[in-house]
């Protein structure tokens, strides 16, 4: 832990706990969930951007997450008497009135995006997949399938607690995704020609790290994960043990797909594979990773919605239980059809939603819980390690803001000029 103790501020942490609340193990698994997606099958080319010398930049970017998380939870119990539950209320604690909206905005804006990138993803997946069984189907239908999917978990089911077991589905995908990838790709070795792999290039370091900084993102749900937990205390340990499951997952699939393919490794690993006789597998791994994003998309849209639904008071306390419930489900399945409908319809969404990621996530996963903790509990009575990781982590914010907008931005741009030639 950040703070070696039980008690941050004056609130102790066992006093939050629900008596029915989640176990480190579902933690365990929500962590993994929203983490670990679809773009572990980038990782090799990233790495082939930058080169061997990248891979300790995705450690580096791991540890700097679960750093990152750890202060962002503290910051919840900065108060003596009560405990805070969102971004926006720990940026309120922090920076008063305007750093709650200005934060709230960043937040919902990553949320809601996220929640975009991966109906949209469903409908490109879906289209390869489509496509590897030599049919054709318009991506667009599988965007709006996977929106239905999405809205029925999300308005059927209320709280994060509540979707354990599609957190335990998400994590068994992945797990197969990786093994069915990286086995391939081995069974695969006799047939390529040797790889051709590089040590390192400098240029491509800070972009890359960018890359791999916005891989760990799904902060945003961390502290209504750790707010359901039986043992909040034991938040540190859940968290450690899933984000480190993501680094290992990380690791074995960006080594196993550069070392394999080298600098002919393409964005999605399984472009590598296709017509390689082990079609059928591809095809599976494809339906995993769709599978994957039905699972995690619900776990970050309720998120959002248990934050938006006080605040617009859709809540028994007002409304009663019954009509609560009503505008509840109706409220919810709003906001995927409108998600659904800029997946399906809006021009270049892919590099709109990178570039909302871009700038706002890189805020919110790194910048937001270093600057909130050290206004909240102060500079004093830090030790060398924590002004290091403080001092790195703030850069690296600083880098995947910079090169990840910059590289989201120049995508937008040559895809508009390609569609208008």
């Amino acid at each position: 832990m950040v703070a070696n103790k039980d008690k941050v501020g004056s609130m102790d942490y066992a006093e939050s706990g629900h008596a029915n609340g989640s176990s480190v193990l579902a933690t365990y698994f929500n962590v993994v969930c929203v983490t670990a997606g679809v773009g572990i099958l980038s990782l090799p080319k990233s790495v082939s951007r930058a080169g061997w010398w990248s891979i300790p930049l995705l450690i580096l970017t791991g540890v700097l997450s679960i750093f990152s998380s750890l202060l962002l939870i503290e910051c919840k119990y900065a108060r003596s008497d009560e405990r805070l539950d969102s971004f926006p209320e720990i940026g309120e604690a922090a920076f008063g009135k305007v750093g709650r909206y200005v934060i709230q905005t960043f937040h919902y804006l990553v949320l809601l995006g996220s929640g975009c990138l991966l109906i949209l993803v469903i409908g490109l997946v879906g289209k390869g997949l489509v496509s590897d069984l030599g049919g054709e189907w318009d991506q667009i239908y599988f965007v709006l399938l996977g929106g239905l999917l999405i809205a029925i978990p999300l308005c059927i089911l209320k709280k994060i607690k509540e979707f354990v077991w599609m957190a335990i589905f998400g994590f068994l995908t992945t797990l197969a995704t990786l093994v069915i990838i990286c086995g391939l790709s081995i069974y695969l070795i006799p047939s390529l020609p040797t790889p051709v792999t590089t040590p390192i290039k400098y240029d491509q370091l800070a972009p890359v790290c960018a890359v791999f900084a916005l891989a760990y993102a799904g902060n945003m749900v961390h502290p209504h994960l750790e707010g359901a937990m039986k043992e909040p205390k034991k938040w540190p340990l859940a968290l450690s043990l899933g984000l480190g499951t993501v680094l290992v997952f990380y690791l074995a699939m960006a080594v196993t797909g550069y070392a394999i393919f080298g600098e002919s490794s393409k964005a999605f690993l399984f472009d590598n594979i296709s017509g390689k006789g082990v079609d059928a597998f591809n095809c599976f791994a494809r339906v995993l990773i769709i599978g994957h994003v039905l699972m995690a998309a619900p776990l970050i849209l309720c998120s959002f919605a248990t934050e938006a639904e006080p605040l617009l008071k859709i809540t028994p306390q007002h409304l009663g239980e019954t009509k609560a419930t009503i505008i509840r489900v109706v409220f919810r399945a709003a906001i995927v059809f409108s998600l659904t409908m800029i997946a399906a319809f809006l021009p270049f969404p892919v590099e709109l939603m990178s570039i909302i990621g871009s700038l706002f996530m890189a805020i919110n996963l790194y910048f937001v819980p270093v600057i909130c903790h050290l206004k909240l509990f102060g500079i004093r009575k830090r030790n060398i390690i924590q002004w290091v990781l403080i001092a790195v982590t703030i850069v690296v914010a600083l880098i995947t803001f910079s090169y990840g907008s910059y590289e989201s931005i120049g995508d937008l741009v040559k895809e508009i000029k390609a569609k208008q030639n």
